[in-house]
């Protein structure tokens, strides 16, 4: 289990210090007990290790076996798959890649034919088709309306939340493990451009009712200290509004909770580190996050050898 997290989830995550006992131990400790946690993903980012290797030789076969129209075209083998297969690569490559450019037109011409061959909308193949053609958009997008790729990517890692908790794992407790500017319940539009909407992954998964019912989100927020990711410089947290919500907390507290909920009938906006360690935002965060978990003093992430 070591070898596959750090091959199939990014190395900001499996080669920091500070998250070390959670996938060595922890995670893999459990399948010793009657109850193991499954790991499963829901970024629609298929680039490591064992997708790069084995998800379009895969998908070829379910194709072939599906024996859609598009696997007798001449240009099948030449053409078509090593353009899904470009989507392997990190977007710098794609750039310089020309079959990367005609992915989106053979993706919708597959998932057309896999649909009038009867494949539903929750078979998990239809799932990946639909995370290619998402994938695709985002980095089609990401030189010319970055909101709009990432929105892209946020809406498709919605609906893969939601597959896993109705149809793959329906009767499981979920745990997701994602930043706040992805897991909060966050729509708004850029001051500089009300055209452009910024929505969040979480915004998209709880529209659902009966999801938002189930669903509790724990933001995350810090008063000072230094942050950073592997591979990133290290930078110094702002300290908060001196009427911010950080500055409510009792400064001898090195942790604290606070639940939303117990507000959100009378709550009103109010400054919270909610997005990127910055107090730039005056929200009705109550209804952004149903708590939030404070840290006094944050510390980045030291590389394992």
């Amino acid at each position: 289990m070591d070898s596959f997290f750090r091959k199939n989830i990014f190395p900001i995550w499996t080669y920091c210090n500070t998250c070390s006992n959670l996938f060595f131990d922890y995670l893999p400790g459990t399948y010793k007990t009657a109850h193991p946690v499954m790991v499963t993903g829901f970024d629609n980012q298929m680039i490591l290790g064992y997708s790069s290797r084995n998800l379009v030789s895969k998908l070829d076969s379910v194709l072939r076996q599906l024996d859609l129209p598009v696997v007798k075209e001449p240009g099948y083998s030449t053409v078509i798959i090593p353009a899904i297969d470009s989507l392997r690569h990190y977007y710098s490559k794609l750039l310089n890649n020309p079959d990367f450019y005609g992915c989106g037109k053979y993706l919708a011409k597959i998932k057309q034919q896999a649909a009038e061959k009867n494949l539903g909308e929750n078979d998990f193949w239809m799932q990946v088709i639909d995370n290619l053609i998402a994938e695709n958009t985002e980095y089609q997008l990401l030189k010319t309306d970055k909101q709009q790729s990432g929105n892209t990517r946020d809406l498709q890692m919605a609906q893969n939340l939601q597959w896993l908790a109705t149809v793959k794992y329906p009767t499981e407790k979920i745990i997701v493990w994602a930043a706040n500017a992805h897991i909060a319940k966050y729509a708004d539009s850029l001051k500089d451009d009300p055209g452009k909407a910024i929505t969040a992954m979480g915004s998209f998964f709880t529209r659902n009712n009966v999801l938002l019912k189930k669903t509790y989100i724990l933001g995350f927020t810090s008063y000072e200290g230094e942050a950073g990711r592997l591979g990133f410089k290290n930078f110094t947290i702002r300290k908060p509004k001196s009427d911010g919500f950080e500055s409510w907390i009792d400064k001898s507290w090195n942790y604290a909770f606070v639940d939303f909920r117990n507000f959100t009938e009378r709550s009103e906006p109010f400054y919270l580190k909610g997005l990127g360690h910055n107090s730039f935002f005056k929200k009705d965060w109550a209804k952004i996050f149903d708590g939030i978990f404070y840290i006094k003093e944050m510390y980045p992430c030291k590389s394992m050898k």
